[in-house]
């Protein structure tokens, strides 16, 4: 090991990666990681400004104590931007960074996150049932304002947003952009097909019904007052074991598909307004590509 690759004193993240889930934040963090000159740490997630602030700062610049040859460094945890508490705790303790957002259609993000909860026995019920008893499936899929908070916080300069449809179609212009953001070597050009590899594929069930099932029976026993036995079922493992016993399958939504109809009310009536802010936010930008005109 050379000295230039020593690992030094822990060091604060040059860059954050805020959101959004389901968007492709996965196979863009593994293009970062592939980049000579981008350190990511290998714990995907660390989630530390939102869900394990508990466990202390040192304990989150453990994840980057690295060595003097890199010239960006930081993480990607999706859920930072879409809540309060992690805005306030970034903005507090990282003044100069560089801040990374990817966003995709609203619509498909809401239905790619409500299949992922299901495939997960989170919940049984049918879309729109789901939607009226989690709005977190609406909540993260309004970027606008969101977006708008790091924005006058960090400046234009500092904030760094992604389509996830510019993506698909021309992945490695898109990263160009990014490399040039993060001030790092802009002609890099990543495995594009190794790191859709490490993508998280949604795997809805083979036996699905089991895992409605579950999320029918967790409910019922909340309703009953008797959350405690949910949450030992829990830590027994009776969740993953049906699970398995459900087989997730690896062909996706396995045909599962919003109508036109469906695309149609679900972003008028949810998504439309903030499309709008967003494009004003994004320099004009035209999002027109998500206005639901056919099925994808």
């Amino acid at each position: 090991m050379t000295t230039n690759q020593i690992a030094k004193a822990p060091r604060p993240p040059t860059f954050l990666g805020i959101g959004s889930q389901n968007c492709g934040t996965t196979w863009a963090t593994a293009c970062l990681a592939q980049h000579p000159d981008i350190f990511i740490p290998d714990r995907k997630e660390i989630s530390y400004f939102d869900v394990d602030y508990y466990r202390g700062w040192d304990w989150y610049l453990s994840y980057f104590a690295i060595p003097e040859n890199y010239s960006a460094w930081g993480e990607w945890s999706p859920g930072y931007i879409c809540r309060d508490q992690a805005f306030e705790r970034v903005t507090k303790q990282l003044e100069n960074i560089r801040v990374i957002a990817l966003f995709r259609n609203p619509v498909d993000r809401l239905f790619s996150h409500y299949w992922r909860f299901r495939a997960e026995g989170a919940t049984h019920k049918p879309l729109l049932q789901a939607i009226d008893s989690n709005k977190e499936f609406i909540r993260m899929s309004l970027y606008a304002d969101d977006w708008g908070k790091w924005l006058r916080h960090y400046g234009n300069d500092n904030c760094h947003a992604m389509i996830f449809e510019d993506l698909l179609r021309n992945p490695l212009a898109e990263y160009k952009k990014l490399f040039s953001f993060l001030g790092v070597d802009a002609a890099f050009e990543p495995d594009l097909e190794a790191a859709k590899q490490r993508q998280n594929a949604i795997q809805l069930n083979r036996r699905q019904w089991l895992m409605d099932g579950v999320a029918y029976c967790r409910t019922s026993l909340q309703k009953l007052g008797l959350s405690p036995l949910v949450g030992f079922a829990k830590r027994v493992g009776v969740r993953k074991l049906l699970k398995s016993m459900a087989q997730p399958s690896s062909n996706g939504y396995r045909g599962k598909s919003l109508t036109l109809s469906e695309r149609q009310m679900l972003y008028e009536k949810y998504f439309e307004n903030d499309v709008t802010k967003l494009e004003m936010l994004l320099g004009n930008r035209d999002l027109s590509i998500w206005s639901p005109t056919e099925t994808p």
